[in-house]
């Protein structure tokens, strides 16, 4: 009697006992194969392994870069924006003195001028004043008995003027024909200015009458402030807002 063939006993999705399951591909290993197995596919690209080679290892170190990469670029961060606070600080405290001190430097400058010359000038003209004989004997053409009373009355008016800001114009051509005088000094009298005539060896008397170099720069800065337009738009552009920090 014939008898029909009996199937062969298969596996799950119809493979028989002979047949295994597909290899699935490792994470590890690229496509099933063993760590020193180069897929066909697979090249080294300017010497460097495949990637079926670099096995779990590689994968962790790939998984790991960008962590530290991620770290490094925060640090950098926090540290460029620790930079940049403490340099706008600096800045803010910087652009905050300079304004105070464009806003109130001339106006300073006018006040004290008008402060030495009302006390050297009182000084003249109550007769107390240390620089009496070096006047007399400068302008030795006029009664000293005189001229330094006047010329002191002349340098309260000055300073009166540079005080009040009164008649500026006429202040100030004042205060430059009396500074500009005391340099005769220096020309009439170099035995009294100089040590043993050597004009870079100065004598108190030379010392006195050379810092006077320095009221008369003080004297050109105030100058520049005598027309009311100028010096109201000099004081607007000093009170300039100070900037956020960003």
């Amino acid at each position: 009697m014939i008898t029909a063939a009996r199937p062969a006993f298969r596996t799950e999705q119809g493979r028989g006992p002979g047949e295994h399951l597909p290899r699935l591909p490792s994470p590890c290993r690229g496509d099933g194969r063993s760590p020193g197995t180069a897929s066909p596919g697979h090249r080294r690209v300017q010497g460097r392994p495949a990637a079926s080679q670099t096995g779990c290892t590689g994968a962790a170190i790939s998984r790991s870069v960008p962590a530290v990469e991620i770290r490094r670029s925060a640090s950098h961060r926090n540290t460029v924006m620790e930079t940049r606070t403490s340099t706008t600080l600096v800045d803010r405290l910087d652009h905050t003195i300079t304004a105070f001190l464009r806003r109130w430097s001339i106006p300073a400058l006018r006040v004290s001028l008008g402060i030495v010359f009302v006390w050297f000038g009182a000084m003249k003209v109550f007769d107390v004043t240390p620089v009496a004989d070096l006047v007399a004997s400068t302008v030795y053409w006029f009664d000293p008995g005189w001229v330094v009373p006047v010329l002191g009355v002349l340098e309260v008016i000055v300073g009166v003027g540079l005080l009040f800001r009164i008649a500026l114009r006429l202040v100030l051509a004042l205060f430059a024909v009396q500074m500009v005088g005391t340099f005769l000094v220096l020309a009439l009298l170099p035995e009294v200015s100089f040590d043993g005539g050597n004009p870079l060896l100065l004598t108190v008397e030379g010392e006195f009458v050379v810092k006077n170099l320095v009221l008369l720069s003080a004297g050109m800065v105030v100058g520049a402030t005598v027309r009311r337009g100028d010096a109201l738009a000099m004081r607007t552009a000093t009170m300039e807002r100070i900037p956020e920090p960003h």
